[in-house]
């Protein structure tokens, strides 16, 4: 038989554990309305990157790996640069010299011609026939002469504009254009003093 005292701690139980659960039910409705922007939340939370920074030690690092695969090839295509320039400057001083032999043989011819008309060498070569010839192999030389300072003058300018094309596309450098330009001003002063 139960005595008072055990109805009363049962009834005591009874009623917190009814306690305990309309405590329960209150904390479920409030986890419910709190947790209705949840869904939001997570679309809030998640950053979208506009502009990313980058650390000044990486940017260093790829310009050294571009100088370092860059440099050699520019060192390359200089020396390259370098070694045609040279090549045709030679050919032009080459040229030059040649148009200057031709000039001075010109030059003797012209004075052999004029002796020749002058001194009157029919008579030591006995016969006008001989003079006439060596007149005629003269003015065929001095033809040929000429129709090779010609070639030669355009052998010369065909390099000049060859040149100035090398000078324009590569970036050899100010003393290249500066040697160009001098050499151009000395085969326009030569063309003058012909």
């Amino acid at each position: 038989m139960t005595t008072p005292t055990s109805n009363q701690t049962l009834q005591n139980c009874c009623n917190s554990l009814s306690e305990t659960v309309t405590l329960l039910s209150s904390s479920l409705d409030s986890l419910n309305s709190i947790s209705t922007s949840f869904a939001n939340l997570s679309e809030t939370l998640t950053c979208k990157p506009i502009f990313t920074l980058v650390p000044s030690s990486d940017i260093e690092s790829s310009q050294q790996n571009i100088r370092v695969e860059i440099e050699p090839r520019i060192n390359k295509i200089l020396s390259k640069i370098k070694h045609k320039v040279d090549k045709a400057s030679r050919q032009r001083d080459a040229l030059a010299s040649k148009v200057r032999r031709n000039d001075v043989r010109l030059a003797q011819l012209r004075k052999a011609q004029e002796r020749r008309a002058t001194t009157g060498t029919i008579q030591a070569r006995g016969g006008g026939g001989l003079l006439e010839q060596d007149e005629e192999q003269d003015k065929q030389r001095l033809r040929e002469l000429q129709v090779e300072k010609m070639k030669l003058k355009m052998e010369l300018s065909s390099y000049n504009l060859n040149r100035a094309k090398l000078n324009f596309r590569g970036s050899y450098g100010n003393s290249v254009a500066l040697n160009t330009s001098s050499l151009e001003h000395q085969d326009v002063s030569r063309e003058q003093e012909n």
